[in-house]
């Protein structure tokens, strides 16, 4: 039976204006957008103020996209933070199961958040037959593909994954606690039945499909991890293999990439008899150094398999063929360099990322020995760099081998873009091969701080971060006059450098080198 609740003229008028309100991206005014939010917070006591919300998502489909989906979106966090009795029928939730299948995706993922939010208020016990629901919209596209059944499956899966906690996973875990329980694990048998049939269509309106159910099948092998039945973790890994090489949709191969990730990390032991094959794959995806989307994918496999035990033996013999791909990777790209001589005018914001995490936060203060520099927010330079520490660090000596005739044809490169890229690797390596190459830190740490007087921005800046991973040996060294009074004194200089961010990291490598003393 539908949901038959229907509000006054007034009331429904009223929240449409503040939802407008807030959905407007020319007012300026933050008071106007301040005192919206101030009044949702006082209808936040009323039920009826809720099931108005509800009405707009649900039953004003003439209503503008940005209008229903900004209701749904204040809709999910005023029902996070009730606290009094809400009362949500089943016909409601019938109702919001419908209002998943719509062509819009901010609508669908919209409504996908608010049916979590309800499951994470009242449990997943009292909507008993959502998961049942779901397979049935993911077996109805299945059976036969078109594109209200391409809405429906959207719409599943745009749930599927976040009950199962996909949007708040990084590569290192969780940061809120998925929807887990009995209910939700019963059901899995009969969801992973659903994801085959799914995978295997070729059209283009198929992709976002694909994409979302890779997400969904990753979140899986991080939850389940090793309660993941054998049979369950090679299908998987047979459908992220088989998409690994989609030539339809970059997002596609770039979710597999990540899905593969999450099997070499919780499940490698069902990985090793598609190793060779799959490390293949990741070879020639690492090439594509044009490309932001899959390349970084391809970039963390590395950095996930370096920290493997073992990983010399299954990495070792690649490593000649894969080390030129990451020091070419890391080279600035015309898309990157949008700044001038002294990049005065750069856009964005200076990101300080953990290594090795793509998915890291902005920390500006953080004085961590894993920062990682960029100018631009290149994922794949960061990911490279990431994959270049572990390496360094599993391999040591054996991949400095290999790096030294790469490194001599770019740190002294008279080109800056190939310059800059053999110092950022020089930096990279430092923790990891730090023993094998303090013979020749005489003639480089000297090498480095002529550098910090370069011409370009970007070189001076990299030098600082670089310089910093060394600082350990720098304040050691018997003669302070050789290296460190004048590595300070252009440290100095650079504290009023014209460029902002170079100002800013030369600060922060001088903080590196007085907290090595």
């Amino acid at each position: 039976m539908p949901w038959d609740w229907k509000p006054q003229a007034e009331e429904l008028q009223s929240v449409l204006q503040l939802i407008k309100i807030l959905s407007d991206d020319d007012l300026c005014d933050t008071d106007v957008r301040t005192n919206a939010w101030k009044i949702i917070d006082e209808l936040g006591l009323f039920p009826d103020f809720y099931y108005c919300l509800f009405y707009v998502v649900i039953k004003l489909t003439n209503e503008e996209e940005t209008v229903r989906s900004l209701s749904a979106f204040v809709l999910s966090y005023k029902i996070s933070e009730h606290e009094g009795n809400l009362v949500i029928t089943d016909s409601l939730k019938e109702d919001c199961l419908m209002a998943l299948i719509n062509p819009s995706p901010k609508i669908r993922e919209e409504v996908a958040n608010l049916i979590c939010v309800i499951v994470r208020k009242d449990g997943l016990v009292t909507w008993p037959n959502l998961i049942p629901i779901l397979c049935d919209m993911l077996h109805s596209q299945a059976c036969t593909p078109n594109y209200s059944g391409c809405e429906k499956a959207n719409g599943a899966l745009e749930v599927l994954k976040n009950m199962f906690g996909y949007d708040a996973v990084g590569y290192e875990g969780y940061d809120e606690t998925p929807i887990i329980n009995p209910l939700l694990d019963n059901h899995l048998n009969v969801l992973i039945t659903k994801f085959e049939p799914l995978s295997n269509h070729q059209c283009a309106e198929q992709n976002q499909i694909r994409s979302n159910l890779l997400l969904l099948m990753a979140s899986i092998v991080i939850l389940w991890r090793t309660e993941l039945h054998n049979d369950h973790a090679d299908a998987f890994i047979e459908t992220f293999l088989r998409l690994l090489t989609d030539e339809m949709d970059v997002t596609v191969s770039a979710n597999s990439c990540k899905g593969l990730c999450m099997v070499l990390k919780y499940r490698k032991d069902r990985l090793m008899l598609y190793l060779n094959q799959i490390i293949e794959c990741m070879l020639k995806h690492s090439q594509t150094c044009n490309d932001d989307v899959i390349a970084p994918e391809a970039m963390e496999f590395w950095r996930i398999l370096a920290t493997q035990p073992g990983c010399q033996d299954q990495l070792g013999p690649y490593l000649p063929r894969l080390v030129p791909i990451l020091i070419r990777g890391l080279r600035y790209k015309s898309k990157h360099l949008v700044f001038e001589e002294d990049v005065e005018d750069l856009t964005g914001q200076l990101m300080r990322m953990q290594t090795g995490n793509k998915n890291g936060s902005m920390d500006e203060d953080s004085q961590d020995d894993d920062t990682l520099p960029s100018w631009h927010n290149s994922n794949l330079r960061m990911s490279i760099v990431g994959a270049l520490n572990a390496l360094a660090n599993a391999f040591g000596e054996r991949i400095l081998t290999i790096l030294y005739p790469l490194l001599d044809e770019t740190v002294f490169n008279q080109v800056c873009e190939i310059k800059e890229s053999g110092i950022l690797a020089l930096g990279a390596i430092a923790e990891g091969c730090m023993q094998e190459i303090e013979p020749d830190l005489p003639e480089l740490i000297f090498y480095l701080i002529s550098c910090l007087s370069d011409k370009k921005a970007f070189v001076r800046y990299t030098t600082c971060w670089a310089l910093s991973k060394y600082a350990n040996w720098v304040v050691v060294q018997p003669n302070p006059d050789q290296y460190l009074k004048p590595l300070m004194q252009e440290l100095l200089k650079l504290s009023v450098d014209p460029n902002e961010y170079v100002r800013k990291e030369a600060d922060s490598t001088e903080k590196v080198f007085n907290e090595a003393f």
